[in-house]
């Protein structure tokens, strides 16, 4: 696991910049600059049903190339969807919670952002929310 990163206090740039630490699944803890880390203010809706595609709306500055993945971590493992057009389907099949994982066009790396996550929910007759 990974519980220490949400408490961890040692992300700070060399140039005195506000960090927040990211967890990858491992147990290193990653420093990212909290605008990385912000550049997604919102997604609606905060939950959908498993298989459904519903389409999620991203509140942010995205730029052309963006992408994003909804993940447990957020390692390359995902299926990226370009949001650069601000909306995107979500085809998540497994219930559960999700993190939103965001890399801006030209980037190595997906970056957490924070206070983001995706609730999956399983499909029944009663609940599909698309």
């Amino acid at each position: 696991g990974c519980s220490p990163c949400a408490s961890y206090q040692g992300c700070q740039g060399s140039d005195g910049a506000d960090e927040v630490p990211q967890c990858d699944g491992s147990a290193q803890v990653l420093c990212q600059s909290r605008a990385d880390a912000t550049v997604i203010a919102a997604v609606r809706p905060s939950s959908v049903t498993a298989g459904a595609g519903t389409v999620i709306t991203f509140d942010g500055d995205v730029g052309a190339g963006d992408v994003a993945m909804w993940a447990v971590h957020c390692k390359a493992d995902g299926e990226a969807v370009d949001v650069s057009v601000g909306s995107a389907p979500c085809g998540i099949a497994a219930p559960g919670s999700y993190r939103l994982c965001y890399k801006a066009s030209g980037s190595p790396t997906f970056v957490e952002q924070l206070d983001i996550t995706l609730t999956v929910l399983p499909p029944t007759r009663s609940r599909i929310i698309s």
